[in-house]
């Protein structure tokens, strides 16, 4: 539980998505009475026992003059929103992961609130190089070295927020792993999306994976402790969990939900990650959407190491995880099967 520093009036920025009503509910428990949140659409449900405040705004999108309201009385800021990693456009990505970070820092500060936590990503570390046991003194890229826009804005996002972090406004950015949020939240959705059967690539590599319920407890532990100098102004690799490959955790679904496991030898994949780049290349040439991670970047991505050291989490914001990656799986599936019915 929160000790003596635990915000009286958070606002969850994204707090209706699928990691946000994983933190709305750790506030909730850590005896918040009232939790605002700042979102496109209002939350599913609300915990019992727990007033929410919903204030409509799309970050990037909608005037800033709409946050001077949304932030009144807010003394700690939860910064969780981010669009669609597998559909965004690249317009998507830079208007809400670095204008609207940028705006939301902004008006916080504007407003008199004290904290700011934002969730980045391990993705500021370049998805497209490999991280074995990576620790926070390691230099991030120079910005023209990133391929992906979804990176690129995390870390410009990041940036934002760290250099935002000024005597009576503390700031601190925790560079999340693969979130386990549930059968719909984006690291888990493709192995739920074929019912019966799911689908993964062979020979995947090590990968940091972290339960939302853990990455939730590590926002809190950061909030409680952001007069620390230790804290305020810092970045922290939150990544575990536990260390395993992709297609171990597709293989943990099949167990789970009674499935039919597919993993695609790399003869398959070449010719899928072929069809996906011309496909996208087409569309891209037309002038059609496209996202701005594309389909087949995905598939590079699993066969790149991600694997980071958290002592530092450990050790400063005293983090500890407590939900294994079965776990959290089990959790998903019963999830899925709950909606099903």
């Amino acid at each position: 539980r929160l000790l003596h520093a635990a915000p009286q009036l958070p606002l969850v920025a994204g707090g209706a998505g699928q990691l946000g009503k994983y933190l709305v509910r750790a506030l909730a428990e850590a005896g918040a009475p009232t939790v605002r949140v700042l979102d496109a659409r209002p939350p599913a449900a609300s915990p019992d026992g727990l007033a929410i405040e919903f204030v409509k705004h799309r970050l990037g999108r909608d005037k800033t003059a709409s946050l001077d309201q949304a932030l009144h009385g807010v003394d700690c800021v939860f910064s969780l929103i981010t669009p669609d990693v597998q559909h965004a456009t690249t317009n998507d990505f830079t208007r809400t992961n670095v204008a609207g970070v940028r705006d939301l820092l902004q008006a916080s500060r504007a407003a008199g609130a004290q904290r700011f936590v934002h969730v980045a990503s391990m993705a500021v570390t370049d998805c497209f190089q490999p991280s074995i046991e990576q620790s926070e003194e390691r230099e991030l890229p120079s910005l023209d070295k990133y391929t992906l826009v979804y990176d690129r804005t995390k870390r410009l996002g990041e940036d934002a927020v760290l250099a935002g972090n000024t005597e009576g406004f503390a700031t601190v950015s925790l560079r999340a792993g693969a979130i386990l949020n549930g059968p719909r939240g984006f690291t888990l959705r493709t192995s739920f999306e074929r019912e019966g059967n799911v689908v993964s690539l062979e020979g995947t590599a090590p990968m940091d994976y972290i339960a939302a319920e853990d990455l939730c407890s590590a926002a809190l532990l950061a909030a409680e402790r952001l007069d620390s100098p230790g804290v305020a102004g810092q970045a922290f690799f939150v990544t575990k969990g536990e260390t395993v490959r992709p297609e171990d955790v597709a293989q943990l679904v099949a167990k789970e939900m009674g499935w039919q496991l597919t993993l695609l030898p790399p003869v398959a994949q070449t010719c899928i990650s072929f069809g996906l780049q011309v496909s996208h290349a087409v569309k891209s040439g037309l002038g059609w959407p496209v996202p701005g991670v594309a389909p087949h970047d995905f598939m590079r991505i699993a066969m790149m190491q991600k694997t980071f050291d958290n002592s530092r989490a450990i050790h400063v914001l005293n983090y500890r995880s407590q939900v294994t990656v079965e776990e959290a799986v089990s959790r998903a599936a019963a999830e899925y099967r709950q909606s099903r019915r």
